[in-house]
């Protein structure tokens, strides 16, 4: 696997802001990165902060997967979510937490119950 530059994370506002529309991407500088995600076999195209657990975030790829993860055990992903015919190019999280909602370029939203791992 070639050198990947490492997605960066500072969980605290600055992935919050996502869900309100800006990532802030030009504010984040090497020394605020966190955790490298790499389990993913493509490009991670989308990301959104788990408004009610902090220390939870989830990532959609352009391998077609939805990945959960926990900022504390940054080793695997929780969850790996499956189900999209094409990658996926937006996630967010329900204002609960419970739910994630996933849109991809083949014309499908998706409505995930986190604690199943389950299209709903």
């Amino acid at each position: 696997m070639e050198d990947q530059k490492p997605i960066i994370m500072d969980f605290g506002a600055k992935i919050a802001m996502q869900n309100c529309g800006d990532l802030g991407i030009p504010e984040i500088t090497e020394k605020d990165e966190k955790a490298s995600v790499r389990y993913h076999e493509n490009s991670i195209d989308s990301l959104s902060g788990n408004p009610v657990k902090m220390n939870e975030f989830a990532t959609g790829s352009h391998d077609k997967t939805v990945m959960i993860w926990d900022m504390n055990k940054m080793d695997k992903p929780l969850k790996t979510l499956k189900g999209h015919g094409e990658g996926v190019w937006n996630v967010n999280y329900t204002q609960d937490g419970k739910k994630l909602s996933t849109a991809s370029p083949e014309g499908v939203a998706k409505i995930w119950d986190i604690s199943s791992g389950k299209s709903v």
